[in-house]
């Protein structure tokens, strides 16, 4: 049984791809349910990008690193954003902060 047809028609040639019923609908389910994955990862990723972060719940991150140790490391984050005092960074970085000081903690 061929599945695929070459019709000529005047200057032009149409290809004809049969496939059975079955296949159809089990490719459009497919279809259905990568479209609903595509819409679950974008909204994950927006839910993440949106997450802001306090000056509090950052202070209170660092300071559980520097209890465990991580002193140093913790003082070069505040570094990073060229200033030297936690209380110095800037609103709008305190989410990336937070962001670094969770890799730290992994």
């Amino acid at each position: 049984m061929r599945f695929i047809r070459f019709i000529e028609s005047g200057d032009f040639m149409k290809v004809i791809i049969d496939i059975p019923n079955e296949a159809v609908e089990m490719l459009k389910d497919m279809a259905t349910a990568l479209q609903t994955i595509a819409k679950t990862i974008t909204v994950e990723q927006s839910k993440q990008e949106e997450k802001t972060f306090s000056l509090e719940e950052v202070r209170a991150k660092l300071i559980d690193l520097s209890r465990k140790g991580k002193r140093e490391e913790v003082k070069g984050l505040i570094k990073q954003f060229d200033v030297q005092r936690l209380t110095d960074v800037p609103k709008t970085f305190l989410s990336e902060l937070m962001r670094k000081a969770e890799e730290i903690d992994e």
